[in-house]
């Protein structure tokens, strides 16, 4: 009986902790710094709250994304679901970013530049990208936010731009911009 007892129970240490692991980890996670999440896997959301700066380079995010602040990535960075940027910047370069969701911009920051500067391989929005500045925002003369769009970057769903006559001329550059409108 005794030898029995100890059999369950060690099957019991090994079977409990790989059934925990298998279930894929969720939650949020908060980025503060530019470098805490570069290059890793990261299970669920993640919140960049304002006044912070979030590097995502070389980083496979499975959630989603809220920017209130600074969103950066210099590296092949992967989003497996949306990317919403209110009151931030987010901004690509160097390699290609893919997005598998949306990416929607809501009263970007003062003077910030947003967009895509991938030069080394193509960057990919598979859902639809919308970019808004409403009515009621207000920037200082001639520091009206930027969306650019270089290094080839294609949006497979649609791509809607309205900054309510706030910007000026040069503030949107969709030279690199192709939008297949089908997500």
């Amino acid at each position: 009986m005794r030898k029995l007892i100890m059999g369950i129970a060690v099957v019991a240490m090994f079977a409990i902790p790989s059934i925990a692991t298998a279930a894929p980890a969720t939650g949020s996670t908060t980025c503060t710094d530019s470098s805490d999440l570069q290059g890793k896997v990261i299970p669920g959301n993640v919140t960049v709250p304002a006044g912070a700066t979030c590097n995502l380079s070389w980083s496979d995010i499975k959630g989603n994304v809220a920017v209130n602040g600074r969103l950066v990535t210099y590296g092949q960075t992967h989003f497996e679901k949306n990317v919403g940027v209110t009151g931030g910047s987010f901004a690509a370069a160097n390699w290609g970013v893919t997005i598998d969701g949306n990416l929607s911009f809501l009263n970007p920051a003062v003077y910030s530049y947003n967009g895509f500067w991938g030069d080394y391989s193509p960057n990919v929005v598979k859902g639809n990208l919308t970019y808004t500045i409403t009515s009621d925002t207000v920037y200082p003369d001639y520091q009206s936010p930027l969306l650019y769009f270089g290094g080839g970057t294609t949006v497979n769903g649609s791509f809607n731009y309205s900054d309510q006559g706030s910007g000026f001329a040069g503030h949107l550059d969709t030279g690199g911009l192709k939008v297949l409108n089908h997500a």
